[in-house]
């Protein structure tokens, strides 16, 4: 996770750990410096590169799938390390990849073809909204009704089973995201089409993120939280 503000114990459970790439000592009362070993600021120093630099290649380099297969013991005992690149120019390369992943994560920052204008080529197929009776989309479409969430003890939001139905991709529907994809329910009559499955079983901090987003705007549980 990426975060530009003050992040919760419980953005991540069972104890989280945030990692800021600045920090400010209590005999400074303004000024900021960055938070780095020795060996760190030595390498930045050789490379002529600065902090954010080293994030975002961190960022970059823990979100690529080859290196999480790679390094799936060291990672499920929590000890990740990080290859350093050798020059300036792949750092830098590296680096704007990690920003693109962390505007990725941050859903308050708009991204061209993406959240914002004409989707890209690659995403213009997938989770669609899609009216079953093909009658024109209006608000009473986006009701959630198909149970995803539903009120527990004190109120807690509990997750529900909801209703998706799985089927293959057609030739023309961007094979190269998976073989498989799923059309997510939000009531009877309306669905995301064309969820890829590895984006519907996502999780963070061991919870599925996209179901956890539906549990919590359940019609009725909506209506039980406006009540109290």
């Amino acid at each position: 996770m990426i975060t530009k503000r003050l992040g919760s114990l419980h953005l991540i459970e069972r104890g989280a750990n945030l990692f800021p790439v600045y920090i400010k000592p209590f005999h400074h009362r303004s000024e900021y410096q960055s938070n780095l070993s020795q060996a760190a600021t030595e390498y930045l120093a050789r490379l002529d590169a600065d902090a954010p630099a080293l994030f975002y290649h961190i960022v970059a380099v823990l979100h690529a799938p080859a290196y999480r297969t790679e390094n799936a013991g060291a990672l499920k005992q929590d000890w990740p390390r990080i290859p350093l690149p050798a020059t300036r120019e792949r750092l830098l390369a590296s680096a704007e990849l990690g920003r693109q992943i962390a505007a990725l994560l941050d859903t308050e920052t708009p991204l061209p073809g993406v959240t914002q204008g004409k989707p890209r080529p690659e995403l213009a197929n997938i989770a669609l909204l899609t009216v079953a009776d093909s009658t024109p989309l209006t608000s009473a479409h986006l009701k959630l009704t198909a149970g995803w969430g539903h009120a527990g003890k004190g109120g807690v939001t509990m997750p529900g089973k909801g209703k998706t139905e799985s089927r293959p991709f057609t030739e023309a529907e961007q094979p190269a995201l998976g073989e498989e994809t799923l059309d997510v329910y939000l009531n009877a009559g309306c669905s995301w089409k064309n969820v890829p499955r590895p984006a519907w079983e996502f999780t963070l901090g061991g919870y599925q993120v996209l179901k956890k987003w539906l549990s919590y705007r359940e019609l009725e549980f909506l209506r039980l939280a406006s009540i109290r």
